[in-house]
């Protein structure tokens, strides 16, 4: 099931700062949607809200799938603009974290997609900023989530990875 989204007049405001002033959104099932603006315009509030970080529940949010029934939650990934892998774990520990355990034999199809294949026993450190965001990639893929969240994704990756990361995605 896909998820579209709606939200119907928001804000959101930090002590006397408002990020984020009367929106409206609404996003369809299946929908590829994009925020644009400038540094600092309530794009990261947005997404941080839609996946449930920080929402003081007072928000009006609807999540719907299929036939426009209404759903509590969504099965959701967020890829952030830091990987935020946790640095103990190896790159294969840091993907099985998310998923149960009978599903733990997914990361080799999820590291040959995001192109890492022979990385999988490395520790995050041993990898370039480009490779530790393709592995949040994979993280975030891992349970084929129905509404992917994506905070500029791409900006570590090289142009080439860029391309072909846009292209995986997108499939």
């Amino acid at each position: 099931m896909s998820s579209g989204v709606d939200l119907e007049h928001v804000t959101i405001r930090f002590g006397d700062f408002t990020a984020v002033d009367d929106a409206n959104l609404a996003i369809k099932k299946g929908e590829f949607f994009s925020f644009l603006g400038p540094s600092g315009c309530g794009k990261t509030t947005l997404l941080n809200l839609l996946a449930g970080i920080g929402n003081d529940r007072q928000q009006k949010i609807n999540y719907f799938g299929d036939n426009g029934v209404e759903i509590n939650s969504p099965k959701l990934g967020y890829i952030f603009q830091q990987p935020r892998l946790m640095p103990w774990m190896t790159v294969t520990e840091n993907i099985q974290l998310i998923l149960p355990e009978d599903q733990h034999h997914q990361v080799d199809h999820l590291l040959e997609l995001v192109g890492l294949t022979d990385k999988g026993n490395c520790f995050p450190k041993q990898l370039s900023g480009g490779m530790q965001q393709r592995v949040s990639i994979a993280r975030a893929l891992a349970f084929e989530p129905n509404l992917l969240l994506m905070d500029e994704p791409f900006g570590a990756l090289d142009e080439i990875t860029r391309e072909t990361m846009n292209d995986e995605l997108l499939n």
